[in-house]
């Protein structure tokens, strides 16, 4: 397989903090391909991968794949810095493509989105550009569909692409690799349904009388359970910009770390994915 693969920061620290050190077997999987990144998505792999809690074995694992992707991609010639980027295309162009897109900072996202035009036009080829940012995904979708430059996919779709194109995936590791990720993603926004439960369990008189402050909180406990991420989004969404000050709006800032918009969708696409591989295979040809 040689389809050029573009990813963000979100997605290379998703597969990182599931890989296992023992094998790197994701991390061996990945550099095998034709990978491509931005110098800034780098820069926020560094910054980023350990917001939320890791192990020290975690941390030092991450740490090291992080300067052997680097140090591969510069061998390979998939390390784009953002100054080339932008000669690549042209400053002009390159606002161009930032107002088309909606992008309102020159960050990842944004020098992702105009690698990627440059490499399918460079290679001759659709790419496949992951991240895990739903709002960049919904900005991108009609640029990567018009310019005819290829697809978006997040880290459930990069996984069982990895898995029907490897020979050595097998679907006992992707099941293990699945069932990782839903695990990483959903402990902390477990914590952050937990916590808001309790602060509905102590609302006062004044909060029940409050119908759209508990149908919200309602539907942030709700849509966990039934694995609907836009159940939480759109009630998460609601009471930070209605509710402030209020016990569970302060709760919501207080849990910035937990990443919503990326965790809720993500969690429901496996256990749509879980739901669909009890009764189907995923091909795979020898």
């Amino acid at each position: 397989m040689n389809q050029p693969i573009i990813l963000d920061a979100c997605t290379i620290i998703n597969l990182l903090r599931i890989d296992e050190e023992d094998d790197e077997f994701l991390y061996k999987h990945i550099i095998a391909q034709n990978l491509h990144i931005a110098e800034k998505v780098h820069l926020e792999v560094k910054k980023n991968y350990g917001k939320n809690q890791l192990s020290q074995k975690q941390n030092d694992y991450i740490n090291r794949c992080i300067i052997g992707l680097l140090n591969h991609l510069c061998q390979t010639g998939g390390y784009h810095k953002d100054d080339d980027i932008i000669k690549d295309l042209s400053r002009q162009l390159f606002v161009e493509i930032s107002n088309y897109t909606g992008h309102k900072k020159e960050n990842g996202e944004l020098y992702s989105t105009a690698l990627s035009l440059i490499v399918s036009r460079c290679e001759s080829e659709k790419v496949l550009f992951c991240t895990d940012d739903v709002p960049a995904t919904n900005l991108l979708s009609r640029y990567f569909q018009f310019q005819q430059i290829g697809s978006i996919m997040d880290t459930v779709d990069l996984l069982v692409y990895l898995y029907w194109s490897s020979s050595d995936f097998d679907r006992k590791l992707f099941d293990r690799y699945i069932s990782k990720l839903w695990a990483d993603l959903n402990q902390p926004l477990k914590l952050f349904v937990d916590k808001i439960q309790k602060i509905k369990d102590s609302f006062s008189l004044a909060d029940n009388k409050d119908k759209l402050l508990r149908m919200n909180v309602d539907r942030i406990i709700s849509g966990y359970y039934q694995y609907d991420g836009s159940q939480i989004i759109e009630a998460v969404t609601y009471l930070k910009k209605n509710k402030k000050g209020t016990k569970v709006a302060n709760t919501i800032e207080g849990f910035s770390q937990v990443n919503i918009e990326m965790a809720c969708p993500l969690i429901s696409k496996i256990q749509t994915l879980r739901l669909d591989m009890k009764e189907n295979e995923l091909f795979k040809i020898a």
